[in-house]
């Protein structure tokens, strides 16, 4: 989570010493002289600049200008409120709470009228003021669900923000907005040489059921946005020639020669799938690199005559007849390593092979089915890896090599080549290997490999009990591989059993030298302990298995050690939710606790088959 100290940064001359924060504390939208602080008032009060004895209830002296809304909450509002000076709007932090599932946590702001949310633009007598480059406001929005109204139009333009300064929105959803152009966002704007452009920055964000004739989720005069970490489904754009993330006006040569960088624009390590029309219009001065397109009836449209726009390292599959439409043509250097289906024609790229499965289960928001041959698991969001979800690539237990993955280690081959290289970290915020880009993988996710730093698990139970055991936590993004692909690794087991999945194997702790129980596995993950008599006290050892990730690493031990302990002992009136402490509730389980380092997930060479362990 942000620290607040780096959020209230943001703003220009936000923090004070000893600054209080503005508490909204009705969720009405109302207007008074009293004690009560709505977020209309709360807004007010900055856009009047803060005056120390404070505006109809909120603020007074040494505030500043954060706005705290209370965690599972929802606030309405009538009309768009304006926000004409620099904000912080966010939920307030709760100490204990589950701040892993924001569409549950964050608080929300809901227009109950037919209107937009926010209109963000600074006091007319600023932006007239005798200084000839005035800059923009920040208008920040942290931890936020916004919604739109309930009618089929809540604007012509911005159906929850129209914006004309700078914005910021940061692990926040935003949901159903609905406009003629800009469904959730219209970024307003034109070229003016010297000045300020109005900007959108996206991260770790939410967009779903945003509706619009163009733009359903950003409709911007110009390519002046950025996206890191999105999530974009359900949302739909009426005009067949339209995109989800529209742009009117393309930079010209000139201007982009002045503006610099490329890379400042443009979406990365974004999921996008189940979206009706075109998805993004990529222009010059934009760049698509590490994204996971899928499953939208229609793909990308690249717009490129200057030929300065890229589309990098990403996943376009089944959008449509074609993932990519291209008009005029497009340098290869600019389309490059890229996984598709149709019309993403470039340097380094891979056409998905014929008969290849996409999601492993039965829907798009199905479990993983650890039997099907997908490539990709469906869309997961109850992972606490990640906000919003994701779709986890799979390396399946019939691959010989790494490379016979079309996602797995397929980074770009640079050489002398001036191609984009992956971004450094991926959508769960998961470094790449960005010294040797080769072996990054294609898409918003870059498989997580652990082999020694994993949660104990382990169990408290009574005589005459079963322990089960799951191991989802630890066998991070790898799945179990099958006894059969346990014998390609190590022969046949030497006591002449066969292999359990996982290539399971235990190695007893110096507190228990002999084993007291049996364990098996399932291919799920699924660890059983049988005891193997009445006995009073604790096994403690270590679970050895070895997954799809990690047969394929550099290290020379594929197996991941789990601590395991189990505690046994009678009943005797005990509450069964614990004995002793032992298990994976007691304090050894916290113990067990520790911080991951990531690994790199990569062949000793490419095409080249990993010795035997």
């Amino acid at each position: 989570m942000l620290k607040r100290s780096v959020v209230l940064g943001l703003c220009i001359g936000a923090s004070q010493i000893n600054a209080a924060p503005i508490y909204v504390t009705t969720t009405e939208d109302t207007v008074a002289d009293d004690k009560q602080c709505s977020l209309r008032e709360a807004i007010e009060y900055i856009n009047l600049g803060m005056p120390k004895e404070g505006h109809n209830g909120c603020g007074g002296e040494g505030a500043e200008n954060t706005i705290y809304l209370k965690a599972k909450t929802e606030y309405k509002l009538k009309s768009q409120v304006k926000i004409q000076n620099n904000l912080i709007l966010r939920t307030e932090s709760e100490q204990g709470a589950d701040e892993t599932r924001p569409e549950i946590y964050n608080a929300t702001i809901k227009m109950t009228g037919k209107d937009r949310l926010f209109w963000i633009e600074r006091h007319s007598e600023s932006a007239n003021s005798e200084d000839p480059k005035p800059g923009p406001i920040l208008a920040s929005f942290f931890r936020l669900t916004l919604k739109g109204c309930n009618d089929d139009q809540c604007q012509d333009q911005g159906g929850l923000i129209y914006n004309k300064e700078n914005i910021e929105v940061t692990r926040s959803q935003l949901q159903g907005g609905k406009a003629r152009l800009g469904g959730a966002i219209y970024n307003a704007g034109e070229y003016k040489e010297g000045q300020s452009l109005s900007t959108v920055k996206m991260f770790n964000a939410l967009f779903k059921d945003n509706k619009a004739v163009q733009g359903a989720v950003i409709y911007s005069d110009l390519p002046q946005y950025i996206g890191t970490g999105l999530v974009l489904r359900d949302n739909e754009v009426t005009d067949v020639n339209a995109a989800l993330m529209e742009i009117k006006t393309p930079f010209t040569e000139e201007q982009l020669k002045k503006l610099g960088n490329t890379l400042l624009r443009g979406v990365s390590n974004s999921t996008v799938f189940n979206n009706k029309g075109f998805v993004i219009r990529v222009v010059d001065g934009m760049s698509l690199n590490n994204n996971t397109i899928i499953l939208n009836n229609k793909g990308l449209i690249v717009d490129s005559p200057l030929k300065q726009a890229y589309v990098a390292n990403s996943i376009l599959l089944n959008n449509g007849q074609q993932d990519c439409q291209v008009k005029g043509t497009v340098e290869a250097n600019n389309m490059t390593n890229n996984l598709y289906s149709a019309g993403c024609e470039g340097k380094q790229g891979q056409v998905l092979p014929k008969g290849t499965v996409l999601l492993a289960g039965k829907s798009i928001d199905a479990e993983c089915d650890i039997d099907s041959e997908g490539i990709l698991c469906p869309f997961n969001n109850k992972s606490k890896d990640s906000d919003w979800g994701f779709f986890k690539p799979r390396l399946l237990n019939r691959y010989k090599f790494i490379t016979d993955s079309p996602i797995v280690n397929r980074g770009p081959i640079l050489g002398e080549q001036e191609i984009l290289s992956c971004a450094a970290m991926d959508q769960r915020e998961k470094p790449r290997p960005v010294n040797q880009p080769e072996h990054c993988d294609r898409g918003a996710i870059e498989l997580y490999v652990d082999t020694l730093n994993t949660e104990r698990v382990g169990k408290d139970i009574f005589y005459g009990q079963v322990a089960t055991m799951t191991l989802d936590e630890q066998l991070k993004d790898g799945e179990l591989v099958r006894p059969e692909v346990c014998v390609g690794l190590f022969g046949q087991r030497p006591d002449g059993q066969n292999w359990q999945p996982g290539c399971l194997k235990t190695v007893q702790s110096n507190s228990t030298l002999t084993s007291k129980g049996s364990l098996s596995i399932s291919q799920a993950g699924v660890l059983t302990y049988v005891p193997n008599g009445n006995w009073h006290g604790l096994d403690e050892f270590t679970t050895l298995v070895v997954t799809t990730t990690t047969r394929f690493t550099d290290s020379t031990n594929p197996y991941v050690s789990i601590p395991t302990r189990i505690v046994q002992g009678p009943q005797d009136g005990i509450d069964n939710k614990k004995v002793g402490g032992g298990g994976s509730t007691g304090l050894w389980g916290l113990l067990g606790l520790g911080a991951v380092a990531a690994l790199r997930l990569a062949s000793r060479k490419r095409g080249a088959k990993h010795d035997s362990i």
